[in-house]
């Protein structure tokens, strides 16, 4: 009789829920307000925004719930889009047993939004982290920012560390404006007027790739051990 192994295959699911709202720019709704009109959308984006604006909010975890729903019901009909990760992919990752892992190593909550910044930066040059990609701003200069973006895993059990996560990223990302003005203005975010916010802002692009894990039977009839097999 053929022993049989059953492994486990965690396939992941991309999506963006990323938004570019501006740094010190508040909404003038609550999330009730806004809720309220995104609760009868069937569009995944309006609940991603909704989760990235508002991760403290009740409803986090039936607009994630939501978002994986209509965003699969999309990819049904038109398949997925491709990934451009690479070398870009900054990762962190939600463990099932409420952990997190930061480039696969475990961080404390707290520390993400440090660690999240100096890949950012990436100051040395360093080709494990991401690139500094050349642009040209609004008036024509050339300027270094990161091509880097934030690979968010969750197996939707452990969404309290899954909010803490995007506001610790979200620190950073406001934290890395605020490294770009010192260099190319020499002076804090907060205190720059209109025209230089709104340049970082257009230049500074915050996305974060949410990764949704599927289980699937895999048999290999030559092994008798029972593994996981991650990705």
């Amino acid at each position: 009789m053929k022993n049989i192994k059953i492994g486990i295959l965690l396939l992941c699911i991309m999506l963006v829920i990323g938004c570019n709202q501006k740094d010190g720019e508040k909404s003038s709704f609550t999330d009730i307000e806004v809720w309220d009109s995104v609760k009868v959308s069937t569009n995944h984006y309006d609940y991603s925004h909704f989760m990235y604006n508002y991760p403290e909010s009740k409803f986090f975890d039936t607009a994630l719930v939501r978002y994986f729903k209509y965003q699969e019901k999309l990819y049904d009909s038109i398949g997925p889009p491709m990934w451009d990760c690479f070398n870009r992919c900054i990762s962190v990752m939600v463990t099932k047993n409420d952990s997190v892992l930061f480039e696969h190593h475990p961080i404390l909550i707290e520390n993400l939004n440090k660690s999240s910044l100096v890949y950012l930066m990436n100051e040395n040059n360093n080709e494990m982290m991401p690139e500094q990609k050349l642009v040209k701003d609004k008036n024509g200069l050339e300027r270094y920012v990161s091509d880097g973006f934030f690979y968010l895993q969750t197996d939707l059990k452990s969404n309290d560390k899954l909010r803490q996560s995007i506001t610790e990223i979200k620190l950073a990302y406001k934290n890395y404006k605020n490294y770009l003005a010192q260099n190319w203005f020499k002076m804090e975010f907060d205190k720059l007027g209109f025209e230089k916010k709104e340049l970082i802002d257009n230049i500074v692009t915050q996305r974060i790739e949410l990764g949704k894990y599927y289980e699937i039977k895999i048999v290999d009839e030559e092994l008798n051990n029972e593994d996981i097999l991650n990705e």
